[in-house]
């Protein structure tokens, strides 16, 4: 998108109010001035769709960093448009169901990614229940990038983090045993880890609902430097791992080229309908270009992997859909 729409960006957070607004097909209907229709998405709400709004700023606000952008509305016009009535008298911020939402995204996101890290053998649990020199440094150093914390603050919230989830979880010294040794895919390990992902659940939760307030974590505070711990795990040894480097370089360019496919010959599209809208609306080719890359960015954003692949293969590979069979 930035190379091609005069720096237009794509945000994960900004398609998703778009599909909730405009694309999903569940609702068709008038706009105020009576001459036009609209997709209006699945139809929510206003405070639904504020509390899906993280970062309730349009892609143009000044709220937005350039360095790390997120926002949760295009500057395309359809969406300006839900995005004004969403707001509508009142001043765009963040509400407390999007306060909400966005920390249990932290919790189920840290804790689920850590799980699979453990299974996959990817994790080393063994070297971070005892604070290894060498994990804590690992940790650290990616901690730092959200978290002024020090070396030694941070191998003392890992520990506690541990600490706490394993009493949250009541294990017993016996059943401990499996967390000082290499993972075993063995059902009674695999047990272990769940209960362990659920006691730090279940002790997350805890310390952000006091009775039946909630509270955010404050930067600086002990409970998001454990969730910044736990986070800096899954980016170490996983995020991070050079053959998963490797794979998501290879996806990217899939990506990459499946965007400037379709954009060079548009036809290659499903929805031709939306194309022929666009022709019949904006004439002029410079006109119509921003429309035609938001639409290629809908589709390919759509895409599920297994998709994009099947779309790559017949896009550069010329391979066909169906298998070719001969009967003798």
């Amino acid at each position: 998108m930035r190379a091609h729409g005069n720096d237009r960006l794509f945000e994960g957070n900004a398609q998703s109010f778009r599909i909730v607004t405009y694309l999903e097909p569940k609702e068709l209907g008038p706009l105020p001035d009576g001459e036009r229709e609209r997709w209006f998405g699945l139809n929510l709400t206003r405070a639904s769709l504020r509390g899906l709004s993280k970062y309730p700023w349009l892609e143009t606000d000044e709220s937005v960093d350039p360095e790390k952008p997120k926002f949760s509305t295009y500057d395309y016009p359809p969406d300006v448009e839900y995005f004004e009535w969403v707001w509508e008298g009142a001043q765009p911020s963040k509400s407390l169901v999007a306060e909400i939402m966005d920390t249990a995204d932290d919790i189920a996101y840290a804790t689920h990614d850590f799980e699979d890290g453990v299974w996959s053998g990817m994790v080393p649990l063994f070297d971070l229940v005892q604070a290894d020199e060498s994990a804590v440094r690992d940790v650290h150093r990616k901690v730092t990038e959200k978290d002024t914390a020090t070396e030694d603050e941070v191998r003392k919230a890992l520990a506690k983090l541990f600490d706490k989830a394993f009493e949250a979880g009541r294990f017993t010294q016996n059943e401990l045993a499996w967390t000082r040794r290499p993972f075993e895919r063995s059902r009674q390990n695999i047990m272990y880890l769940k209960r362990l992902s659920a006691a730090m659940i279940g002790m997350f939760i805890d310390a952000v609902v006091d009775g039946d307030e909630f509270h955010a974590p404050e930067p600086g505070s002990e409970t998001k430097l454990m969730l910044n711990v736990l986070t800096g795990i899954a980016w170490v040894w996983m995020i991070e791992r050079s053959d998963l480097r490797t794979r998501q370089f290879g996806q990217r360019r899939i990506v990459e080229r499946l965007f400037d496919g379709y954009l060079k010959d548009p036809q290659m599209l499903p929805r031709q309908q939306e194309l022929r809208d666009l022709k019949r609306e904006y004439p002029e080719e410079d006109k119509r270009f921003v429309h035609t890359l938001r639409l290629v960015c809908d589709h390919i954003a759509g895409m599920t992997d297994h998709y994009a692949l099947k779309a790559y293969d017949e896009m550069y590979r010329g391979k066909s859909p169906f298998e070719i069979r001969y009967a003798y």
